[in-house]
């Protein structure tokens, strides 16, 4: 923890598998945060990219990247243990016609963002591909050699 101003903050960075847990002393208080999610994977073989990690934004008046109001600060009760859990990027994959694997989701206490979307593929012989997967942000379209029509996924 250190302190900027009137505020106290708080950074967890660790990419984990489990969950952790954060305790706040010795009061309760509104909570402003950031949680970004893990990016996704990009397909293979002339793939798309993978999707950004979605993000949640709580604070007081504030906007997020689309201009959106933010949920707002969450008030957090002293002496009680808030899930923490950093996602971690989308692993790369190998050989032919596999999409790119999704990002993992983050949380804070109820703030939970999705992880981005795996990134579609092309096959090596280029008359296949696939779109890209849903995600915070959706992964990029495989190449179509073929001239047909991919789509990028949702976010």
């Amino acid at each position: 923890m250190y302190t900027s101003g009137n505020f106290n903050i708080y950074e967890v960075t660790a990419t984990s598998t489990t969950s952790e847990t954060v305790t706040f002393y010795p009061y309760a208080f509104a909570a402003e945060y950031l949680v970004i999610a893990g990016g996704g994977a990009g397909g293979a073989n002339y793939g798309g990219g993978g999707g950004a990690g979605g993000y949640l934004l709580g604070q007081t008046g504030g906007t997020t990247g689309g201009n959106v109001a933010s949920s707002g600060p969450l008030g957090v009760i002293a002496n009680y243990a808030y899930p923490v859990t950093v996602g971690a990027g989308g692993a790369s994959v190998s050989g032919p016609n596999t999409q790119g694997n999704d990002g993992s989701y983050s949380q804070f206490a109820s703030a939970r963002a999705v992880g981005g979307g795996g990134g579609g593929w092309r096959n090596g012989g280029g008359t296949d591909s696939a779109s890209g997967r849903d995600g915070g942000s959706g992964g990029g379209a495989g190449d179509n050699y073929a001239g047909g029509t991919r789509v990028g996924g949702s976010g």
